[in-house]
C-alpha cells in the first residue's frame, strides 16, 4: 500500500520534523506529496467557521499566509493516489 505524507510546516500539533519529516527519514518507499509552507493542522480541513479561539483556534485557523487555493491540486493528488492503490 503506497504511503504519501501533507506536511503542514505551521502545524503547531503535529511538528513536522517530529512527524511526517522523520517518517520521511526512514520510509524508502514513502513520499511527500504536499509540503504546505505556511499550512497548519488544520490546512486539509474545510475552511473553518471564522472567530474560532482558544485551543481550537490555535490548532485549526489558518496561519498568515496559507492559500487554501492550493488544496484543489493537492486534492487531486490524493484522489489519484488512492485511485492507483492495490485492492486489499
Amino acid at each position: 500500500m503506497p504511503l504519501a505524507l501533507v506536511t503542514a510546516r505551521q502545524d503547531k500539533w503535529l511538528i513536522p520534523r517530529f512527524h511526517s519529516d522523520a517518517v520521511l527519514a526512514v520510509c524508502a518507499a514513502c513520499e511527500r506529496l504536499a509540503d504546505f509552507a505556511t499550512g497548519g493542522h488544520g490546512a486539509l480541513l474545510s475552511p473553518l467557521p471564522p472567530g474560532l479561539s482558544g485551543l481550537v483556534g490555535d490548532l485549526l485557523n489558518d496561519p498568515p499566509g496559507f492559500d487554501r487555493a492550493e488544496l484543489p491540486a493537492v486534492d487531486r493528488k490524493i484522489s489519484e493516489l488512492l485511485s492507483e492503490a492495490p485492492a486489499p
